[in-house]
């Protein structure tokens, strides 16, 4: 949320009781809790004040869901690898089949 200007606090309060002009019981506080944080949130979004996170990533664009699913056999199949008390060829092999399609 967008820190609010003092030039426009009187305007959102204005809006937020107009929004909270829903009558609800004192004793049931979840209704009463929602009610606030609705009207709060709408308030927000018709005065401009709120905005939608960007969903942040280390990963670059072209790094999509190929890559993850590649990533992710060659991990299991090193997990296997190391697991294993022998040295396997097929479990060798498979490793390496799984790094050569993750490169």
């Amino acid at each position: 949320m967008v820190p609010l200007q003092e030039s426009l606090r009187p305007q959102f309060q204005n809006a937020i009781v107009a929004a909270l002009a829903v009558s609800f019981s004192p004793t049931d506080i979840i209704s009463g809790n929602d009610a606030l944080t609705d009207a709060i949130i709408s308030t927000g979004k018709q005065m401009h004040l709120w905005k939608t996170a960007k969903r942040r990533t280390n990963n670059p664009r072209w790094y999509d869901g190929e890559c993850k699913t590649a990533k992710w056999k060659m991990s299991n199949a090193l997990r296997r690898l190391r697991r294993s008390k022998t040295n396997n060829p097929q479990l060798q092999n498979g490793f390496l089949e799984a790094k050569k399609n993750f490169t």
